[in-house]
């Protein structure tokens, strides 16, 4: 006689409170019902409360599919497999090490979870499409006018820029810091700019289309621009500056300059590690921009150099992706 106890504890092991039962799992439950076994009984064999019993009913009721309806909000991270997870759903006990023998022979290693901002399927498309048209035209675009811990995971090689491997975050602030602006090209770069904040009402003290404007009349010209408000819009073409207007949106992998930020950080991490210990105050931003400048310069322009002559495989890679998530 099949116990019910037995196939739940199966179904359900290595499950996180509050994850969501398999499709197995509900299948099981609306056939152990129709049984006849009583919805107490079933929960208590899956570990789970008589309202997720029944919800998989209605859901089988209602929509003839075991299939969990998608949750809103922010997309739902992949669950952790652990070795002990992992042992635990096979009747035989393994070791780690047999573990790793049987993913190498199958060509499955450990990647870091990657971090990306999240896409939708319209950006994607936009991107794939710039990608595609840039591609033909990259002499243009490159013409001289212009470290927190991650997760480890095993995967396919294939598989480590997959939209639903991908771990996805949204921006976030340091203790001091200061929006800068800056060009580059082959062969040279501009000095670095410190946007300043706007404190006329209504902005109190945040970044305006004037703070971005003031940027620009210091020196940021001529420039391919990547904000296209219809104000900098009139604003740009007033000043005889070509505007990239088919630029998609969250696509920094396909802005080199996003790399030159990092190394600026790695530099500053260098050569002034307790910087930020400096505090939001006038006197210590001062220091901090001075800082800043100092670094931006020490900066090989070999670095800048490769970093423009990567905008073809850039593309490429954004093309080969069909606009999603890439390795830069």
């Amino acid at each position: 006689m099949v116990n019910l106890d037995e196939i739940g504890a199966k179904l359900t092991a290595g499950r996180r409170h509050g994850q969501k039962l398999s499709s197995s799992a509900r299948a099981v439950i609306v056939g152990a019902v129709a049984a006849g076994a009583s919805q107490s009984a079933v929960a208590r064999a899956f570990r789970v409360d008589r309202k997720a019993v029944q919800r998989a009913l209605q859901r089988w009721e209602s929509s003839s599919t075991f299939e969990a309806k998608p949750r809103s909000g922010w997309p739902e991270r992949k669950p952790r497999l652990t070795t002990q997870i992992l042992t635990n759903t096979v009747d035989a006990r393994i070791s780690r090490s047999t573990i790793r023998r049987v993913l190498r022979q199958h060509r499955i290693r450990k990647w870091r979870v990657q971090k990306r901002i999240p896409l939708t399927k319209t950006v994607a498309m936009a991107r794939y499409k710039f990608a595609c048209l840039w591609l033909e035209n990259l002499e243009v675009l490159n013409r001289n006018n212009s470290s927190n811990p991650t997760t480890w995971f095993f995967r396919y090689p294939s598989q480590i820029w997959d939209k639903t491997f991908v771990n996805l975050y949204g921006h976030g602030k340091g203790t001091i810091s200061a929006m800068v602006w800056a060009r580059i090209w082959k062969g040279g770069r501009t000095d670095l700019i410190v946007i300043e904040r706007d404190y006329k009402p209504p902005q109190k003290g945040g970044y305006s289309l004037w703070s971005y404007h003031q940027a620009l009349e210091q020196g940021l010209l001529p420039i391919y621009d990547i904000y296209t408000s219809i104000s900098s819009t009139e604003w740009l073409l007033n000043h005889a500056i070509e505007v990239l207007e088919d630029w998609p949106a969250h696509s920094l992998d396909l802005n080199p300059i996003e790399h030159m930020w990092a190394l600026l950080k790695k530099r500053m991490k260098q050569e002034h590690p307790t910087i930020w210990l400096l505090k939001k105050n006038q006197l210590d931003m001062v220091e901090f921009v001075k800082c800043l400048r100092t670094c931006w310069w020490s900066i090989d322009q070999a670095q800048i150099d490769q970093l423009i002559n990567s905008m073809r495989k850039r593309l490429a890679a954004v093309k080969k992706a069909r606009g999603w998530y890439t390795k830069y």
